[in-house]
């Protein structure tokens, strides 16, 4: 569909006749324009900070945690300070005066997620699962409030519902983790396969580990690359497991 720039032109009209956005048309249109600048960067660093906790969380796992950690909230800090600023443009193909941010906080709540693994793996997944409902919903509900926008549009409450379960369970299973002092306990395992994944937008280094623990099956474990490339089919493993600080299970292997 050809845009004959009737919705940006509508939208500017808005904009200029806002007062919320300054107290004349001047001061708006710099606004406005301080606005996209700051979306726009903010967006570009965005990307590849995601990519790198995507591929470069395992050598750099809390530089990556820490990064999309953050970017939400600055985000939330630029809607505090641009209300012009909008979230999901609708159509690629049209024109729009409003600028819109909304990747940096759809790309951290996946980044967390990604980056998460890197701190420790879980003993029971759905116990993490579980215990992530709570944070996740009070995450959500946290950035409704904060941005004003989001508050007067019920129909992205349910977006930051989902962007609060992911963006909060990361977190969880990271400070879970990362703030855990308690002492390990070591089992054995072997390794009994190799394999590695190439995904769309990530590299997945796996172990088949034999039964451990209370496990009766063969078991697929994600690890650093580095670990990856240390064993070899037959090789032991030792596996250090911990309570949790949020008593979520956890451990690493060597």
């Amino acid at each position: 569909m050809k845009d004959d720039g009737s919705t940006y032109d509508r939208e500017l009209a808005e904009i200029l006749s806002n007062p919320e956005f300054g107290i004349d048309e001047d001061s708006r249109r710099r606004h406005l324009r301080a606005a996209k600048l700051s979306a726009t960067i903010l967006t570009w660093l965005t990307i590849p900070a995601f990519f790198f906790a995507a591929f470069f969380s395992d050598s750099y796992p809390l530089v990556s945690m820490l990064v999309m950690l953050s970017l939400p909230w600055v985000g939330v800090l630029l809607f505090l300070k641009y209300p012009v600023l909008r979230m999901f443009h609708t159509s690629k193909s049209q024109r729009y005066a409003y600028p819109s941010l909304d990747l940096p906080f759809i790309m951290p709540a996946g980044g967390v997620a990604l980056a998460s693994p890197s701190f420790g793996h879980l003993i029971s997944p759905a116990a993490a699962v579980a215990a992530a409902i709570f944070p996740g919903v009070l995450i959500g509900v946290i950035f409704i409030g904060l941005i004003p926008l989001v508050r007067r549009n019920p129909g992205l409450w349910f977006f930051f519902m989902v962007f609060g379960f992911f963006y909060g369970g990361g977190a969880l299973v990271f400070g879970n983790a990362f703030f855990d002092r308690s002492k390990a306990t070591p089992h054995w395992s072997r390794v009994v396969g190799k394999h590695v994944s190439h995904g769309s937008r990530s590299i997945t280094y796996d172990l088949d580990l034999s039964p451990w623990l209370d496990r009766e099956e063969t078991e697929t474990v994600s690890v650093s690359s580095s670990l990856y490339q240390a064993k070899t089919v037959g090789d032991p493993v030792e596996i250090l497991t911990r309570p949790g600080l949020f008593k979520i299970e956890w451990c690493t292997l060597q």
